[in-house]
């Protein structure tokens, strides 16, 4: 599955050395390595952002956000949209999600009930990790890249097209 998730029950070793360390992951993201890279990383962009606004919970009681894992869809989406857009601006590309945040706002009067808290957060916390190079927290979040066989990289690009409309 391309995308973000929760997991459960999932480790993963790292050999450092001599040293050898297990981390529990919490959350999994799946990148479609057959896209050009601003793709990636706008695609990263967005499922981190989901990650962050809290569309996938929280990690523990104590996380460090709070779940909003009970917003629509399109709320989620739009956020995740959102924080895509800010980031790629940041970096000094152009997002695709300027088309999808655009076209939705031409089929619609109003945007979605967005959190602009979560948002920002969102997208302080990634564009401060990308700058100092620590993506995700204490390595919880697996990011990995996946070659998509042809006939099923075209629906993984048709739900990124969804997005885009």
């Amino acid at each position: 599955m391309i995308g973000a998730t929760k997991v459960k029950d999932k480790t993963q070793t790292i050999e450092y050395g001599r040293y050898s360390y297990t981390l529990k992951i919490l959350y999994e993201i799946v990148l479609n390595e057959n896209h050009d890279i601003t793709t990636r990383l706008a695609t990263l962009a967005h499922e981190l952002g989901h990650l962050y606004c809290g569309h996938l919970g929280a990690p523990g009681e104590k996380g460090w956000w709070k779940s909003r894992a009970q917003l629509d869809k399109t709320t989620r989406e739009f956020e995740a949209e959102s924080v895509s857009w800010m980031i790629c601006k940041r970096l000094g590309f152009d997002s695709p999600s300027s088309k999808y945040l655009s076209g939705y706002l031409g089929e619609n009067k109003e945007i979605p009930n967005i959190s602009l808290e979560a948002v920002i957060f969102a997208t302080n916390t990634i564009a401060s990790r990308l700058l100092s190079g620590t993506l995700v927290k204490r390595e919880e979040v697996l990011v990995r890249s996946r070659q998509i066989p042809h006939k099923q990289a075209s629906l993984s690009r048709g739900s990124v097209q969804r997005r885009l409309r």
